[in-house]
């Protein structure tokens, strides 16, 4: 949290063995709503190039981030060729139920893609990809929208939050996810977000969900209205009074 759920160069270079082939990276990222900068990218850049290690870098939010600049790692020097890419439609084109994505990578990893596509799930259908080739290439200006008020209902979602006493949250950067810190109140999320189902009708994601690491946060979405944030955590408040550990 202290480091903004960023990834560590020193942390990356001590997890890495002589089995180690890929990292995968995730930006902006899912729980945390953090983005990686230019700077943070070209240390993981440099330590893959310097261990011949792969990278996957989901890219699935890069429409939605607020204030920052969307970066691929696969267009820094050098990274081209051991970056595989993957993106879709699902966040920024709100296309949930169409299950379209697309992957860019080195022509033999395509090809070695390919084959297990073809063999398991065979393709998307022909409709649905001439509706993403629609949404890429028209203008933006509904996702710029849907961004615009995104960030509204960020900002109001950590004034709330904020105020309940000792809970502390990184703003996010990206995506429509906060990942607040409720380990004053528990270090079992697992049983708190059961307990905030239950009594304040309010439905979270625990942090534990997403790694050992995440134990004692709770993923909360601002994907719904204004009115529907606000009624929320005003809920949460309310039953976080009668919270026993």
């Amino acid at each position: 949290e202290e480091e903004e759920f960023k990834l560590l160069p020193e942390r990356i270079e001590e997890k890495i063995t002589d089995r180690t082939k890929l990292i995968i990276i995730n930006s902006p990222c899912n729980p945390t709503g953090t983005v990686l900068n230019k700077r943070d990218l070209k240390n993981i850049a440099d330590i893959c190039l310097e261990n011949e290690i792969f990278v996957i870098s989901d890219e699935i939010y890069e429409k939605i981030i607020f204030g920052e600049k969307h970066i691929s790692i696969a267009s820094l020097p050098e990274m081209k060729k051991i970056t595989i890419t993957v993106n879709g439609f699902s966040k920024a084109y709100s296309m949930t139920g169409f299950r379209l994505g697309y992957a860019a990578a080195p022509e033999e990893i395509i090809n070695a893609m390919k084959k297990i596509q073809e063999h398991s799930v065979s393709c998307a259908t022909s409709f649905v990809q001439k509706s993403g080739v629609i949404a890429l290439r028209e203008k933006q200006k509904e996702v710029e929208m849907m961004v615009r008020e995104f960030r509204k209902r960020r900002d109001k979602l950590m004034d709330l939050l904020l105020e309940i006493p000792e809970v502390s949250c990184v703003t996010p950067k990206g995506t429509f996810y906060a990942f607040p810190n409720f380990s004053f109140y528990s270090n079992n999320s697992i049983k708190f977000a059961k307990y905030l189902l239950e009594k304040a009708k309010v439905a979270t994601i625990p942090g534990v969900a997403f790694g050992k690491c995440g134990e004692g946060f709770l993923r909360i979405s601002f994907a719904t209205s204004l009115d529907k944030i606000v009624e929320g955590i005003e809920r949460i408040e309310r039953t976080l009074r009668g919270w026993k550990q």
